[in-house]
């Protein structure tokens, strides 16, 4: 019984190998019988039946009974047959060869429907007997648990990412503060220098104008004679008071220059110390209400007047309640911009 099969499964391996050899361009047969009587027209229908017959030959016969062998030897005998006649067509043998060439295509046309009935459930059998679906379901499932691990690991690293960035982005908008403030000081250092560079200048002009004064008033002691008249004492006098009061004047006035430039120059100073010391005293403590406290007395430094020591009448500080309310004031209305 084995061997039966196994010698009908041979010859049905030979007649489709016969029909995979078959090319459907090559059964048209136009340089041997002309264009008038050609099966060019015959070739859609060559090569859906050739090709049914090479997805059949590829399926695996193992296992299949000697009759089911025997039945699918004959359709492709009989598929080889009719190929044949196209291929032995012969012009001089035909009493109407047009007729009979439109018999054989129309017949390999309706034995398709034929042969397709019959192949199409082996096909299906085979390509069902060739593949492990559990195993292809096996692997859809690690596939999407795998997939769903991949997205649950992104998701975790992406809010762990989102996290550090805000984390960042509060240190770095924090030190930029903090070093802003910090910077600011440069504006006060260089409107001390200013100042310093002015107070020398105006301290020259004083010492000046008080040498020519003193060498001045002293003169004029001594160039009056005994031999002048009243009169000439009298206009004499006069002339020298007059310049001695407008150096006396340019003496005060040059004298309260310097000491106002002096008294910016230190006062600069000082609000350039505090905003430069400003960023070491807030790293030094992680507590706000202590960070606010010295953000306030950098903020005193600067707007409230200071007493330097170089004019006669040094303003009085101004109360920090003020600067307070004005803090108030301004925080809330730039966080709502």
């Amino acid at each position: 019984m084995f061997e039966q099969e196994e010698t009908a499964m041979e010859k049905l391996r030979e007649s489709l190998n016969k029909l995979n050899q078959i090319r459907a361009e090559d059964l048209s047969r136009t340089k041997e019988i002309g264009t008038a009587f050609s099966f060019e027209q015959g070739i859609p229908v060559f090569e859906r039946t050739l090709k049914l017959f090479r997805d059949f030959s590829e399926c695996n016969f193992d296992n299949f009974p000697l009759r089911l062998l025997d039945s699918l030897k004959q359709s492709a005998d009989q598929a080889l047959g009719t190929f044949d006649r196209i291929r032995n067509f012969n012009l001089e043998a035909q009493t109407n060869p047009r007729q009979t060439r439109d018999e054989i295509i129309k017949s390999i046309e309706n034995q398709y429907s034929t042969h397709f009935d019959k192949l199409f459930p082996i096909i299906a059998y085979s390509v069902r007997k060739g593949t492990d679906f559990a195993k292809l379901e096996r692997d859809g499932r690690e596939t999407l648990e795998l997939q769903r691990k991949i997205i649950k690991d992104m998701e975790t690293k992406s809010k762990q990412m989102l996290d550090d960035m805000e984390t960042t982005l509060g240190k770095v908008r924090q030190a930029a503060a903090e070093v802003g403030v910090a910077q600011h000081s440069v504006h006060f250092m260089k409107q001390s220098e200013h100042h310093r560079k002015s107070s020398k200048v105006w301290l020259v002009a004083t010492g000046i104008i008080g040498i020519v004064t003193i060498l001045f008033a002293w003169f004029s002691l001594h160039y009056v004679t005994s031999t002048d008249s009243t009169y000439q004492i009298i206009r004499f006098t006069l002339s020298r008071i007059l310049i001695i009061s407008i150096l006396s004047y340019a003496l005060v006035w040059s004298g309260k220059n310097y000491s106002a430039h002096k008294h910016n120059e230190v006062i600069n100073k000082h609000r350039q110390n505090a905003l430069s010391t400003f960023e070491t005293f807030v790293k030094a403590t992680d507590d706000p209400e202590t960070k606010s406290a010295v953000l306030l007395q950098a903020t005193r430094s600067i707007f409230t007047p200071q007493k330097s020591g170089y004019l006669s009448k040094d303003s009085e500080p101004t109360s920090p309640n003020q600067f307070i309310e004005i803090l108030r004031q301004i925080v809330p209305s730039a966080k709502d911009t």
